[in-house]
């Protein structure tokens, strides 16, 4: 009788735990749409997508459904958005006339856009994966430099002198990922070294040692 009642048990929860399983389509049109990211008050996701411009842009959805909203709408394609913590703006990168990749933010209620970076100072010139800190000052990404290898970069949400913090022969972060520590004091990355294999480094977000 035990284990009559444990099978029911089992199966009962099992069904539970599939009826709320179910995926939820926020989007259902003919383009591809990736690197979704969630505003931290859960409202809305943003996300690049392909459109009728023929670049991938930047667009925005509510958490609920609803219609997506383009935030963006020029002749470049665009990618990899990032909320800002106050969730005012959109971080991402722009292949622009400059044919490099550079960082834009844009208001996430619309408007225009604000490039931060400039560097086309080496060929392979690849900037990929940005993020703002907790404290909305910085944005960190990697770029592939004159050093050949994908390095630690930041930059001011406002404006400002692209910062390598690493330099060394060795990739850095990327896919593999960089973030910032909660007090925005350090950022966290992978890094494939000497070993061979990839582990976990920090470095002073005003740079210093590793």
């Amino acid at each position: 009788m035990r284990t009559r009642v444990f099978i029911i048990a089992v199966a009962v929860l099992f069904c539970a735990v599939n009826a709320f399983a179910g995926e939820t389509a926020l989007t259902s049109d003919g383009y591809g749409h990736m690197y979704p990211k969630w505003s931290l008050d859960g409202n809305w996701i943003v996300y690049s997508r392909g459109d009728s411009t023929g670049y991938e842009q930047i667009y925005k959805i509510s958490a609920s459904g609803g219609p997506e909203i383009a935030l963006t709408s020029d002749s470049f394609g665009h990618g990899y958005p990032s909320w800002s913590p106050d969730g005012n703006w959109i971080v991402y990168l722009k292949r622009d006339a400059t044919t490099y990749a550079q960082v834009y933010k844009v208001p996430s209620g619309g408007g225009s856009e604000v490039q931060l970076t400039s560097s086309v100072t080496w060929v392979g010139d690849m900037k990929q994966y940005p993020e703002w800190s907790p404290d909305g000052n910085w944005i960190v990404f990697t770029n592939v430099d004159a050093t050949e290898y994908r390095q630690i970069y930041k930059v001011s949400s406002t404006i400002g002198p692209e910062q390598a913090l690493t330099t060394d022969l060795y990739n850095h972060g990327g896919q593999w990922g960089q973030h910032f520590t909660p007090d925005s004091q350090f950022i966290y990355y992978s890094k494939l070294d000497s070993s061979g294999y990839t582990h976990i480094y920090k470095v002073p977000v005003g740079g210093g040692q590793k």
